[in-house]
């Protein structure tokens, strides 16, 4: 199922269904951490889960670009957004790092 809600997300036509596709990552994964999930195992699985969340966020943030270079104000308000509904923390280190970087260049 992760597989397909990633393949899914790189499809998405619009914000919409990359959001859609963010909840249901997240509902699996929690319900994955919850229900299969060995005590020795969570730490492996988080790191995993986070790297995930991570390249679904960045994914945005290059639709439309020709090289591998992040621009920082394109990920700070998606990062932003995702602090606002809830799915990033407010001190996760990516938006941390688009926020200084922003405010570094402006």
């Amino acid at each position: 199922m992760r597989k397909e809600i990633l393949a899914e997300h790189e499809k998405a036509p619009d914000e919409r269904g990359r959001v859609l596709c963010l909840n249901l990552h997240r509902a699996l994964m929690d319900f994955v951490e919850r229900s299969a999930i060995e005590p020795q195992e969570l730490e492996e699985f988080r790191k995993i889960q986070d790297q995930d969340y991570s390249a679904l966020v960045l994914r945005k943030a290059t639709i439309g670009q020709t090289d591998d270079d992040l621009d920082p104000f394109k990920v700070l308000p998606i990062t932003t957004r995702e602090v606002r509904d809830g799915r990033m923390r407010e001190d996760d280190e990516l938006h941390r790092l688009a926020v200084d970087t922003v405010r570094k260049l402006s």
